[in-house]
């Protein structure tokens, strides 16, 4: 929140004297946003941006422009809407050797669920950070690590995140060095190790809480459910699915992500209340992305939670063939 402040102030104060870096300053103001999941500071800082367009604009500018708008639809969950800016973000760095321009290409491409493409300019982002970007080599870790766990590589996904770790911390980013133990946490859960997944959690949550980071809680989350429902407790991982943490803001877009997750455990204990409406939230985003892989899901969530077995039935079998067509793994 400190971050987001002082990165609005300082667009407001570069806007006659340096307009594409009063655009990087509001860009880095909507990532704040991002990390503490607040969606209406988002929204604000689009509206901010619409009067610096310009007809013509630089490719590093128009990249940044794209980012924030195509964010923001995502946001308001306008995901077809999102589509065209984020995919205009892929083609302007498949031509740019920019560091932050492949960090953005990738937060875009898992936001379209082309988790090949988003591991892919994660990597290149990483191979970049060096030098004065060296400092950037955490965050564009993360989105290495969430594009790896989307295509189920845990092990290469935990051997980066313990990387991003290491950095993070020599580097004294606690707001990373907690978004990672968080995801490691996640990657442990998904394999059922229990005593991995609470020792990182543990490590995580005070700084989590204390600095306001929604999106590591929200992980965090995720990954304390999965436990719940390995122990078949679901109605303990519903109910921490059901508000995903937001230490301040609930985090829409993780929230969005564990919907499969969280819809397996409200059909088990009972409490679909609300399991339908995460259902259409959830469809939205994998209509709007055409994914194979998460329209499979949203036809496992249907399936989940249909009032009779024969359209349960085709609903899984509509799953099944939809993983087949899928070649993001």
């Amino acid at each position: 929140a400190m971050a987001r402040r002082m990165f609005l102030s300082g667009a407001d104060r570069l806007v006659s004297l340096d307009r594409r870096a009063a655009i990087g300053a509001l860009a880095y103001a909507g990532e704040a946003s991002c990390v503490d999941g607040n969606l209406h500071q988002y929204i604000g800082i689009a509206r901010r941006l619409a009067p610096l367009r310009r007809a013509a604009e630089e490719p590093d500018a128009e990249l940044l422009i794209a980012h924030i708008e195509g964010m923001a639809a995502t946001y308001r969950e306008r995901h077809c809407e999102a589509a065209v800016p984020l995919r205009r973000v892929m083609e302007l760095a498949d031509g740019s050797e920019d560091c932050t321009a492949k960090v953005w290409a990738s937060i875009a491409a898992l936001l379209l669920a082309d988790d090949r493409r988003a591991q892919e300019f994660a990597a290149q982002a990483v191979g970049l950070a060096y030098g004065p970007d060296g400092p950037i080599k955490p965050w564009a870790l993360t989105l290495l690590v969430i594009a790896e766990f989307w295509r189920g590589h845990y092990k290469a996904a935990a051997e980066h995140s313990l990387a991003g770790l290491r950095l993070a911390r020599a580097m004294a980013q606690e707001n990373y060095a907690a978004e990672h133990l968080a995801l490691l946490a996640l990657l442990a859960a998904m394999q059922g190790d229990k005593e991995t997944t609470l020792l990182r959690l543990g490590a995580m949550s005070d700084v989590a809480a204390r600095r306001g980071l929604a999106r590591s809680g929200a992980f965090g989350s995720w990954a304390h459910a999965c436990l719940e429902l390995t122990a078949d407790r679901p109605a303990d991982a519903a109910g921490r699915m059901r508000l995903m943490a937001g230490i301040c803001h609930v985090h829409p877009l993780i929230q969005t992500m564990a919907t499969p997750h969280f819809i397996e455990a409200a059909v088990r204990c009972g409490q679909t209340r609300g399991a339908h409406q995460a259902v259409e939230v959830f469809d939205r985003w994998a209509t709007g992305t055409g994914s194979a892989a998460r329209l499979a899901l949203a036809e496992r969530c249907r399936a989940l939670l249909a009032d009779d077995d024969s359209a349960a039935d085709e609903q899984f079998r509509e799953a099944l063939a939809l993983h087949h067509k899928d070649t993001s793994a």
